[in-house]
Protein backbone atom coordinates (compact mmCIF):
# COMPACT_ATOMS: atom_id res chain seq x y z
CA UNK A 1 0.00 0.00 0.00
CA UNK A 2 2.77 2.42 0.92
CA UNK A 3 4.59 1.59 -2.33
CA UNK A 4 1.49 2.36 -4.43
CA UNK A 5 0.96 5.62 -2.57
CA UNK A 6 4.58 6.60 -3.12
CA UNK A 7 4.38 5.87 -6.86
CA UNK A 8 1.14 7.86 -7.08
CA UNK A 9 2.74 10.79 -5.24
CA UNK A 10 5.79 10.78 -7.55
CA UNK A 11 3.55 10.75 -10.64
CA UNK A 12 1.40 13.56 -9.22
CA UNK A 13 4.48 15.62 -8.40
CA UNK A 14 5.85 15.11 -11.92
CA UNK A 15 2.59 16.26 -13.52
CA UNK A 16 2.36 19.27 -11.20
CA UNK A 17 5.95 20.25 -11.94
CA UNK A 18 5.33 19.98 -15.68
CA UNK A 19 2.26 22.21 -15.45
CA UNK A 20 4.11 24.71 -13.29
CA UNK A 21 7.10 25.05 -15.58
CA UNK A 22 5.02 25.07 -18.78
CA UNK A 23 4.12 28.64 -17.86
CA UNK A 24 7.71 29.76 -18.46
CA UNK A 25 6.60 32.59 -20.71
CA UNK A 26 9.03 32.35 -23.63
CA UNK A 27 8.86 35.29 -26.01
CA UNK A 28 10.93 37.13 -28.58
CA UNK A 29 12.84 40.04 -27.12
CA UNK A 30 12.32 43.46 -28.67
CA UNK A 31 15.81 43.23 -30.14
CA UNK A 32 18.91 41.07 -29.89
CA UNK A 33 20.84 43.65 -27.86
CA UNK A 34 22.08 42.76 -24.39
CA UNK A 35 24.71 43.56 -21.77
CA UNK A 36 27.98 41.72 -21.22
CA UNK A 37 28.86 41.63 -17.50
CA UNK A 38 32.58 41.43 -16.73
CA UNK A 39 33.84 40.84 -13.21
CA UNK A 40 36.75 43.05 -12.06
CA UNK A 41 36.59 42.48 -8.31
CA UNK A 42 38.93 40.61 -6.00
CA UNK A 43 39.15 36.90 -5.26
CA UNK A 44 39.82 33.69 -7.12
CA UNK A 45 37.16 34.44 -9.72
CA UNK A 46 39.09 37.23 -11.40
CA UNK A 47 41.06 36.12 -14.46
CA UNK A 48 43.12 38.97 -15.94
CA UNK A 49 43.37 37.26 -19.34
CA UNK A 50 39.86 35.86 -19.68
CA UNK A 51 38.73 36.01 -23.31
CA UNK A 52 35.51 37.92 -23.86
CA UNK A 53 33.14 36.96 -26.70
CA UNK A 54 30.63 39.51 -28.00
CA UNK A 55 28.21 39.87 -30.88
CA UNK A 56 28.98 42.62 -33.36
CA UNK A 57 26.93 45.73 -32.67
CA UNK A 58 24.58 44.04 -30.18
CA UNK A 59 26.27 44.20 -26.79
CA UNK A 60 27.54 46.71 -24.27
CA UNK A 61 30.00 46.04 -21.45
CA UNK A 62 29.27 46.58 -17.77
CA UNK A 63 32.30 46.07 -15.51
CA UNK A 64 31.36 45.17 -11.93
CA UNK A 65 32.76 43.99 -8.60
CA UNK A 66 29.80 41.92 -7.37
CA UNK A 67 30.29 38.46 -5.90
CA UNK A 68 26.66 37.29 -6.02
CA UNK A 69 24.92 40.34 -4.52
CA UNK A 70 27.83 41.71 -2.51
CA UNK A 71 30.47 44.04 -3.96
CA UNK A 72 34.03 42.90 -3.24
CA UNK A 73 35.54 46.35 -3.73
CA UNK A 74 34.72 49.97 -4.51
CA UNK A 75 36.53 51.99 -7.14
CA UNK A 76 36.68 55.76 -7.62
CA UNK A 77 37.51 56.09 -11.30
CA UNK A 78 37.61 53.91 -14.42
CA UNK A 79 39.16 54.38 -17.84
CA UNK A 80 39.14 52.16 -20.91
CA UNK A 81 41.14 51.81 -24.10
CA UNK A 82 40.83 49.58 -27.14
CA UNK A 83 43.74 47.96 -28.99
CA UNK A 84 46.33 50.15 -27.31
CA UNK A 85 44.74 53.46 -28.36
CA UNK A 86 44.10 56.44 -26.06
CA UNK A 87 42.49 56.02 -22.65
CA UNK A 88 38.85 57.15 -22.31
CA UNK A 89 37.21 58.04 -18.98
CA UNK A 90 34.14 55.93 -18.14
CA UNK A 91 33.40 57.27 -14.66
CA UNK A 92 35.17 59.50 -12.13
CA UNK A 93 34.79 61.40 -8.84
CA UNK A 94 32.49 58.86 -7.22
CA UNK A 95 32.27 55.53 -5.39
CA UNK A 96 31.39 52.74 -7.83
CA UNK A 97 30.73 49.00 -7.78
CA UNK A 98 29.87 48.93 -11.49
CA UNK A 99 30.49 51.08 -14.52
CA UNK A 100 27.76 52.50 -16.74
CA UNK A 101 27.24 50.57 -20.00
CA UNK A 102 30.17 50.92 -22.41
CA UNK A 103 29.72 50.56 -26.17
CA UNK A 104 32.69 48.85 -27.89
CA UNK A 105 33.97 50.55 -31.06
CA UNK A 106 34.57 47.58 -33.36
CA UNK A 107 32.75 47.45 -36.70
CA UNK A 108 33.97 44.07 -37.94
CA UNK A 109 34.24 40.56 -36.57
CA UNK A 110 37.71 39.51 -35.45
CA UNK A 111 40.08 39.45 -32.48
CA UNK A 112 40.86 42.56 -30.45
CA UNK A 113 42.08 43.67 -27.03
CA UNK A 114 40.57 45.89 -24.37
CA UNK A 115 42.18 47.37 -21.24
CA UNK A 116 40.35 48.68 -18.19
CA UNK A 117 42.10 50.82 -15.58
CA UNK A 118 40.55 51.44 -12.17
CA UNK A 119 41.49 53.43 -9.07
CA UNK A 120 40.43 51.87 -5.74
CA UNK A 121 39.76 53.60 -2.42
CA UNK A 122 43.32 53.01 -1.19
CA UNK A 123 44.73 54.85 -4.19
CA UNK A 124 45.93 51.71 -5.98
CA UNK A 125 45.68 51.57 -9.75
CA UNK A 126 44.92 48.26 -11.43
CA UNK A 127 44.80 47.47 -15.14
CA UNK A 128 42.66 44.60 -16.44
CA UNK A 129 43.34 43.29 -19.94
CA UNK A 130 40.65 41.40 -21.87
CA UNK A 131 41.25 39.64 -25.19
CA UNK A 132 38.02 40.16 -27.16
CA UNK A 133 36.57 38.04 -29.96
CA UNK A 134 33.76 39.64 -31.96
CA UNK A 135 31.37 37.21 -33.66
CA UNK A 136 28.52 37.88 -36.13
CA UNK A 137 25.32 39.40 -34.73
CA UNK A 138 22.39 37.14 -33.90
CA UNK A 139 19.13 37.41 -35.82
CA UNK A 140 16.87 37.19 -32.79
CA UNK A 141 16.92 36.75 -29.02
CA UNK A 142 14.32 34.81 -27.04
CA UNK A 143 13.86 35.00 -23.26
CA UNK A 144 11.61 33.41 -20.65
CA UNK A 145 10.25 34.64 -17.33
CA UNK A 146 12.99 32.81 -15.42
CA UNK A 147 16.01 34.43 -17.08
CA UNK A 148 16.84 31.64 -19.54
CA UNK A 149 17.60 32.76 -23.07
CA UNK A 150 18.23 31.62 -26.64
CA UNK A 151 19.98 33.38 -29.50
CA UNK A 152 19.13 32.57 -33.12
CA UNK A 153 21.59 32.57 -35.99
CA UNK A 154 19.44 31.62 -39.00
CA UNK A 155 20.62 30.47 -42.42
CA UNK A 156 18.30 33.04 -43.98
CA UNK A 157 17.64 36.39 -42.34
CA UNK A 158 14.91 36.19 -39.68
CA UNK A 159 13.61 32.86 -41.04
CA UNK A 160 13.15 29.93 -38.64
CA UNK A 161 12.10 26.78 -40.47
CA UNK A 162 14.80 24.19 -39.69
CA UNK A 163 15.74 24.65 -36.00
CA UNK A 164 18.75 23.10 -34.30
CA UNK A 165 18.72 23.93 -30.57
CA UNK A 166 22.06 23.58 -28.78
CA UNK A 167 21.89 23.55 -24.97
CA UNK A 168 24.94 24.79 -23.07
CA UNK A 169 26.90 22.75 -20.56
CA UNK A 170 27.54 23.30 -16.85
CA UNK A 171 28.24 26.93 -16.13
CA UNK A 172 29.50 27.70 -12.62
CA UNK A 173 30.86 31.09 -13.73
CA UNK A 174 28.38 33.72 -12.57
CA UNK A 175 30.87 36.58 -12.80
CA UNK A 176 31.09 36.93 -16.59
CA UNK A 177 28.39 36.33 -19.18
CA UNK A 178 29.18 35.24 -22.73
CA UNK A 179 28.04 31.65 -23.07
CA UNK A 180 26.00 32.05 -26.25
CA UNK A 181 28.89 33.79 -27.94
CA UNK A 182 31.48 31.32 -26.65
CA UNK A 183 29.57 28.33 -28.01
CA UNK A 184 29.10 30.09 -31.34
CA UNK A 185 32.84 30.72 -31.61
CA UNK A 186 34.02 27.22 -30.68
CA UNK A 187 31.28 25.63 -32.78
CA UNK A 188 31.55 27.90 -35.81
CA UNK A 189 32.66 25.11 -38.16
CA UNK A 190 29.61 23.02 -37.23
CA UNK A 191 27.31 26.04 -37.36
CA UNK A 192 28.55 26.92 -40.86
CA UNK A 193 27.78 23.37 -42.00
CA UNK A 194 24.29 23.54 -40.50
CA UNK A 195 23.70 26.86 -42.25
CA UNK A 196 24.93 25.39 -45.55
CA UNK A 197 22.05 22.91 -45.55
CA UNK A 198 19.48 25.51 -44.54
CA UNK A 199 19.53 24.88 -40.79
CA UNK A 200 18.90 27.55 -38.15
CA UNK A 201 20.99 27.45 -34.97
CA UNK A 202 19.63 28.44 -31.57
CA UNK A 203 22.01 28.44 -28.62
CA UNK A 204 20.31 28.02 -25.25
CA UNK A 205 21.86 29.36 -22.05
CA UNK A 206 20.58 28.87 -18.50
CA UNK A 207 19.73 31.59 -16.06
CA UNK A 208 21.47 29.36 -13.53
CA UNK A 209 23.42 26.37 -14.80
CA UNK A 210 24.12 25.14 -11.27
CA UNK A 211 20.56 24.32 -10.22
CA UNK A 212 19.01 20.84 -10.30
CA UNK A 213 19.19 19.12 -13.70
CA UNK A 214 15.51 18.19 -13.45
CA UNK A 215 14.56 21.84 -13.02
CA UNK A 216 16.61 23.00 -15.99
CA UNK A 217 15.07 20.17 -18.02
CA UNK A 218 11.63 21.74 -17.49
CA UNK A 219 12.91 25.03 -18.90
CA UNK A 220 14.43 23.25 -21.90
CA UNK A 221 11.15 21.40 -22.57
CA UNK A 222 9.32 24.68 -22.53
CA UNK A 223 11.89 26.23 -24.89
CA UNK A 224 11.54 23.36 -27.37
CA UNK A 225 7.74 23.65 -27.30
CA UNK A 226 7.98 27.41 -27.81
CA UNK A 227 10.27 27.11 -30.85
CA UNK A 228 7.99 24.40 -32.21
CA UNK A 229 5.05 26.83 -31.92
CA UNK A 230 6.73 29.68 -33.83
CA UNK A 231 8.78 27.88 -36.48
CA UNK A 232 7.63 27.82 -40.09
CA UNK A 233 6.69 24.52 -41.74
CA UNK A 234 6.61 20.94 -40.50
CA UNK A 235 10.31 20.19 -40.06
CA UNK A 236 10.93 18.70 -36.65
CA UNK A 237 13.49 20.13 -34.25
CA UNK A 238 17.02 18.77 -33.79
CA UNK A 239 18.05 19.02 -30.14
CA UNK A 240 21.66 18.90 -28.97
CA UNK A 241 23.43 19.30 -25.66
CA UNK A 242 27.03 19.90 -24.68
CA UNK A 243 28.38 18.13 -21.58
CA UNK A 244 25.77 18.64 -18.84
CA UNK A 245 23.47 20.09 -21.50
CA UNK A 246 23.24 16.63 -23.05
CA UNK A 247 22.06 15.20 -19.72
CA UNK A 248 19.51 18.00 -19.35
CA UNK A 249 18.18 17.31 -22.86
CA UNK A 250 17.95 13.54 -22.26
CA UNK A 251 16.01 14.17 -19.07
CA UNK A 252 13.65 16.57 -20.88
CA UNK A 253 13.05 14.15 -23.76
CA UNK A 254 12.52 11.12 -21.52
CA UNK A 255 10.20 12.89 -19.10
CA UNK A 256 8.07 14.40 -21.88
CA UNK A 257 7.69 10.97 -23.47
CA UNK A 258 6.87 9.31 -20.16
CA UNK A 259 4.14 11.89 -19.57
CA UNK A 260 2.60 11.16 -22.97
CA UNK A 261 3.58 14.52 -24.48
CA UNK A 262 6.76 13.79 -26.47
CA UNK A 263 8.67 16.77 -27.77
CA UNK A 264 8.60 17.40 -31.50
CA UNK A 265 12.25 16.40 -31.88
CA UNK A 266 13.53 14.27 -34.76
CA UNK A 267 17.14 13.81 -33.61
CA UNK A 268 19.05 14.19 -30.36
CA UNK A 269 22.78 14.96 -30.42
CA UNK A 270 24.93 14.56 -27.31
CA UNK A 271 28.37 16.18 -27.28
CA UNK A 272 30.82 15.11 -24.55
CA UNK A 273 27.99 14.25 -22.15
CA UNK A 274 28.33 11.67 -19.34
Amino acid sequence: MKRKFLLFFICLLSVFKSLLFSQGGWKEAENANSYQYLYIGVGNFYNPRRTVYIRLGQEQFIFHTYDQYTPTMIFLRAEIRYDGENWQVICKNGRYVATPPVTPPWTQTGQYEMDLKIWDEAGNIKVHTFPVIVIPPANKRYVDDNGNSMLLWSSEENLLDFPFILVAGFDPDIFNSSDHEFYYFVGKELIDKIHSVGGDVLIYDYADGAIDIAENAQYVKNAVNYINSIKIGNTRIILGGVSMGGVVCRYALAEAEAQGNPLNVSHFVSLDSP
